[in-house]
């Protein structure tokens, strides 16, 4: 049995409408035949490697700032604590050092701590700054002359009123 020529025209594909296009990345995917979650996963890798430079410039950014207000508060807390001899800190450094005396001078970047005794200069930057403690006297002293204080003006209080008792 031999084939119609009507039944083997028609079994043939008709081509002369199509033309040929350069198939995309989804295309290739899809002929492919990977499963959705595949497809996902591609698509999300795709968008990391998109804004992975722009995230890093973000958080360069971020930093930047945080560091930039530690600076700020460190230049507010020199000032505050003054210069000159009467200027007394702690200088905690970030590499856990301390440095103690008074503060000579400050300037944008850096300040100058001078010691008590030898009056050795050592400059400091802001940003290597962790703490600074000002030592303007001891909390304990104060409140022991407060109280010592307070405790005489009672025992004289006393005293004089016990003469004004005697004395009636």
């Amino acid at each position: 049995m031999l084939p119609d020529r009507k039944a083997a025209s028609e079994l043939q594909p008709d081509f002369s409408g199509l033309h040929y296009q350069k198939p995309s990345i989804l295309d290739l995917i899809e002929e492919l035949s990977i499963g959705e979650s595949m497809k996902r996963l591609v698509y999300l890798l795709c968008l990391l490697l998109i804004f992975a430079p722009a995230m890093r410039a973000f958080a360069a950014g971020q930093n930047s700032d945080k560091a930039a207000s530690k600076i700020e508060k460190v230049k507010r807390s020199v000032a505050k604590v003054g210069v000159g001899s009467k200027a007394r800190a702690t200088i905690t450094l970030n590499d856990g050092s301390k440095v103690k005396g008074y503060v000579y001078s400050a300037g944008e970047e850096e300040f100058v701590m001078r010691d008590h005794k030898t009056d050795a200069p050592t400059t400091i930057k802001y940003a290597e700054v962790k703490s600074i403690n000002d030592d303007r006297g001891h909390r304990y002293a104060k409140m022991a002359v407060l109280f010592v204080g307070i405790g005489a003006a009672i025992t004289l209080a006393a005293v004089f009123g016990a003469i004004a008792a005697n004395e009636r």
